[in-house]
């Protein structure tokens, strides 16, 4: 009988292994801990990085804590008007103004503060802008002010007579104004819408008036050229002649705004008036630069000083407007130098001292 032994399989190797896995454990060791190294380094440099911002704020905060502090400590700076013009000087003041169109005694009662202040700062001549008492226009050139006679359709502009803007004059805005320059001792020039009564007719003017010292009516000026694009639904050209004025301060000359263009200003050069009051309602494409240059170059042709007040609208209205000329009151030398500037928006009061006249 035959033993038989058969062979056992063989046990099959096993594959080596590929790739990371192939990688020593003290490879391993030193992955982790630079990968933990790294870490650390990443979080100490973003703690000290927020470390350094916040210091920087804080700082920033405590810088601008101290200035604040520092500009409530300091000393106010000095008001170059706030004492009497210096002797031989006089000082004028042009109140830059948004009026409310047809508020008549609101706009008295706001122009009646910036009187005040001009006195204050010891102005002796004040002017206020072309119709400030009832408003120009509206402030979107939109709507002027309608003789309800003459133009009788309501598009052509707002009733002068339904809105009660237009007085005579003497009249009640002449007497309120008569009181305030009584007080405070001062000339004013004061701008409205005047209604003057005929046999047959009522009349409307764009009308300046200056008061003395003692509320009386020095002069009585009826504009001579009235605008033909915002005055020809209403205003009625001057009958009154040439606006001048003798004062201590010399002889003062009144024209508004578009009587500029009309031979106006070298008429009142020629009758003796060495400084224009000139109420402004001014339209145009550039503002500021006719009356940061070619107004001045006018002004120095002609020498004569000019006080212009000119008026203005709101900043927030000027984002809607498509139209310039609003505001940049300006008082100029009778050399041409600008010696006081306002900007295109919102009230405003300039101050200048001029000489007085020489003694013959």
């Amino acid at each position: 009988m035959t033993e038989s032994n058969p062979e056992r399989p063989a046990k099959p190797e096993r594959p080596a292994p590929k790739g990371l896995a192939a990688l020593p454990v003290w490879a391993w060791v030193l992955f982790f801990a630079f990968d933990f190294v790294f870490m650390v380094f990443f979080a100490v440099t973003m703690m000290r990085s927020q470390n350094e911002q916040r210091a920087k704020a804080d700082a920033e905060a405590e810088a601008r804590r101290a200035k604040a502090d520092a500009d409530r400590h300091a000393p106010a700076e000095a008001d170059p008007f706030s004492t009497p013009p210096a002797p031989g000087k006089y000082r004028v003041a042009a109140i830059q103004f948004v009026s409310t169109f047809g508020d008549v005694k609101g706009n008295r009662e706001r122009l009646a503060n910036y009187i005040r202040e001009a006195a204050a700062h010891h102005a002796q001549i004040v002017v206020m802008p072309e119709a400030a008492v009832p408003g120009y226009m509206s402030h979107d050139l939109q709507t002027a002010w309608r003789d309800p006679v003459r133009r009788t359709n309501p598009k052509d502009g707002r009733s002068i007579e339904e809105a009660g803007v237009a007085e005579p004059v003497p009249g009640p805005t002449t007497e309120f104004f008569a009181a305030l320059a009584r007080e405070l001792k001062i000339y004013l020039e004061v701008s409205l819408l005047e209604k003057a009564e005929r046999e047959s007719k009522t009349d409307y003017f764009n009308t300046a008036v200056l008061l003395g010292p003692d509320g009386r009516m020095r002069c009585h000026y009826r504009k001579l050229h009235p605008w033909p694009v915002g005055e020809a639904t209403w205003a009625q050209p001057g009958d009154q002649g040439l606006g001048l004025c003798e004062t201590e301060f010399g002889t003062l000359g009144l024209m508004i705004c578009f009587d500029l263009s009309n031979g106006v200003p070298e008429q009142l050069k020629q009758k003796g008036a060495t400084t224009i009051l000139y109420p402004i309602g001014w339209v145009c494409p550039n503002a500021k630069k006719w009356f940061d240059e070619m107004l001045p170059e006018k002004a120095r042709d002609w020498g004569v000083r000019l006080v212009g007040a000119n008026w203005a609208i709101t900043e927030a209205d000027a984002e809607a407007a498509d139209w310039q000329g609003y505001g940049c009151s300006r008082i100029i030398l009778e050399d041409g130098t600008v010696a006081a500037r306002a900007g295109e928006t919102g009230d405003a009061v300039l101050y200048a001292d001029f000489p007085m006249p020489k003694k013959p």
